[in-house]
């Protein structure tokens, strides 16, 4: 995550907004030890902790991973930057964009077996598409119904519904996915 330079982001965001370490860490629930760690780049955040750092910032959680623009168009795919922890247990994604600067975030989320993208729905202003790169299946749940989906399927799930992804299988699964991020959260 280093190439995100997330601690310095999450940082900046939380001295523009006037907020102690302190603040933050209270309104997050984690401690400020922790906290501390992450802004130092000492820690890797789950994607669960940075969702809550994010609701603690009072902003979007694609917004920790705006970086300067890159004058890069491709991105190679051992240069992926990384949100989140890689683990057998916990979602992570990987950007296959250079920046969330642009108009869209296009990204791969990479679910191992029984896994959620997140433990709650999460929705946002811009719509998202999705398609089941790999896998078994995947439960796309949205606005609490359950659609499943099969390698080679793909959703366009509007904007403003609550989402999530679950991965019912033993086997990992892979979706890639198009957000429009002009909207916000």
């Amino acid at each position: 995550m280093d190439e995100l330079n997330l601690g310095k982001r999450i940082r900046s965001l939380r001295t523009k907004k006037n907020m102690s370490l302190r603040d933050l860490a209270k309104l997050s629930n984690i401690t400020p030890s922790m906290l501390s760690q992450i802004e130092n780049d000492q820690a890797t955040p789950s994607i669960k902790t940075l969702r809550i750092i994010a609701d603690g910032l009072s902003i979007p959680v694609y917004c920790l991973f705006r970086t300067e623009q890159r004058d890069d168009i491709v991105v190679r795919r051992d240069q992926r930057p990384v949100m989140g922890q890689q683990s057998d247990t916990d979602a992570f994604y990987e950007l296959l964009v250079p920046d969330n600067n642009g108009q869209l975030s296009f990204s791969i989320i990479h679910l191992p077996p029984h896994a959620y993208s997140t433990p709650d729905g999460r929705s946002h202003r811009g719509e998202e598409v999705a398609y089941i790169l790999s896998g078994e299946a995947v439960e796309v749940e949205i606005d609490a119904q359950t659609y499943e989906l099969y390698p080679g399927d793909s959703v366009r799930i509007p904007a403003g519904t609550f989402h999530r992804y679950y991965n019912p299988s033993c086997k990992d699964a892979e979706v890639i996915f198009a957000l429009d991020i002009r909207g916000g959260h």
